[in-house]
């Protein structure tokens, strides 16, 4: 089952999965990539 990843917890549902992506991909919150500007997105 290659999409077995996919039933993870943290993808249960659209709002979580995006919660998920977010905090592994800014663990310290957004941050602009233009500026440098954290948490203003």
């Amino acid at each position: 089952m290659k999409n077995a990843g996919l039933l993870a917890p943290q993808y249960r549902d659209e709002d979580a999965a995006r919660a998920h992506i977010e905090k592994t991909r800014w663990p310290d919150g957004p941050v602009c990539p233009h500026c440098g500007v954290i948490n203003e997105a």
